[in-house]
């Protein structure tokens, strides 16, 4: 536990049932903001258990902050720009900032995948969904969605 600001306070996934789970996803996957929760600011690090089916976000690039995944229990598929690929435990997989950085990870078996999710934390960014022809500019805590006809693009 961290008792003062320079105090080292450390983190065990092993101990993630007593952790504040930050939130669930629509899918019913739950998540920990690690990063947070060991007073990180500039470096952040999400536990993430994903349900069979389940997608913790969109394809999505950012602009400002590179992203990358390890696999900590489980197999699933990574869309990136080139393909899908197969992933399971202990692969990392680095995601640059921009649009060759684009990726989303898909639980595609019949039991949990568990991952870690690493990320810059630079501010502003601009994260862009193009499936959705949708981006969201902003700080990480307040962003400020923008739609395809308000790019000036055809949605």
């Amino acid at each position: 536990m961290k008792n003062s600001e320079n105090e080292l306070k450390i983190v065990n996934i092993d101990d993630a049932v007593d952790l504040r789970w930050t939130g669930k996803d629509e899918d019913g996957g739950r998540y920990v903001r690690l990063g947070r929760e060991a007073g990180g600011t500039h470096l952040g690090c999400t536990l993430e258990d994903i349900p069979p089916g389940g997608r913790p976000s969109t394809y999505h690039y950012h602009l400002a902050n590179e992203e990358a995944v390890y696999v900590i229990d489980g197999t699933g598929t990574l869309r990136t720009p080139e393909a899908e690929h197969e992933i399971k435990s202990g692969d990392y997989v680095a995601f640059p900032a921009g649009e060759a950085g684009a990726h989303a990870v898909e639980n595609t078996s019949n039991d949990l995948l568990r991952c870690l999710f690493f990320s810059t934390m630079r501010e502003p960014d601009i994260t862009v969904y193009p499936d959705e022809k949708e981006l969201f500019v902003g700080m990480i805590e307040k962003m400020i969605p923008f739609k395809g006809d308000q790019l000036g693009r055809d949605s």
